[in-house]
């Protein structure tokens, strides 16, 4: 699946493979985002991609280019918060997670924490971890009260899934089949 970003007036654009996306069905209609300012930081970006053995892909380095990692707004809606939520995460129970500053830029996560995060679910030991030896990889795409929802890309280096990784469990929970999947299912409270 090629996915393709643009703005129009702060609305998101979605292509797939070629083809626009009808957002009007989704609360994304209601969400209006504002471009970074920057270029992406190509260092730190490399940096990221060395530790966690990821090789960022293109759209979701077009993606956080064109959202700029701010809070979006909410037009012509009566909730206010963004939020993701998934009867799949956490273990079946429906949780809403908001986005508080919006889908974060990943330069803004520090090395450091994606370091600990890759290594934290990364391990191969003979602990009683339920994710022995299971070889995540998983890259924070914006942070939940020291947990993360992170692209997955252990069955994918193209397409990887949406994953809920709660550090206080050790453990991770699906969430979207895929990032388009991901940001359909954007809610608004």
């Amino acid at each position: 699946m090629e996915l393709q970003f643009s703005l129009e007036n702060g609305k998101l654009i979605i292509k797939k493979d070629g083809e626009e996306i009808d957002t009007e069905q989704s609360l994304l209609s209601f969400i209006r985002w504002t471009e970074r300012e920057t270029p992406l930081n190509k260092k730190e970006l490399k940096n990221m991609e060395e530790i966690s053995g990821i090789t960022i892909p293109d759209f979701y380095l077009q993606f956080i280019q064109l959202t700029g990692g701010d809070e979006p707004e909410v037009v012509d809606h009566p909730g206010e918060t963004v939020c993701f939520s998934s009867t799949t995460v956490m273990g079946g129970r429906f949780e809403q997670h908001p986005i508080m500053e919006g889908i974060e830029d990943i330069q803004d996560h520090s090395t450091a924490f994606v370091a600990e995060f890759a290594y934290y679910y990364n391990y191969e030991d003979d602990s009683d971890h339920d994710l022995t030896a299971s070889k995540l990889k998983l890259l924070p795409i914006y942070s939940i009260n020291g947990s993360a929802m992170c692209l997955d890309f252990s069955e994918s280096a193209t397409d990887p899934k949406v994953v809920y990784a709660d550090t206080a469990e050790s453990d991770v929970f699906p969430a979207a089949n895929n990032f388009l999947e991901f940001l359909l299912h954007i809610e608004i409270i």
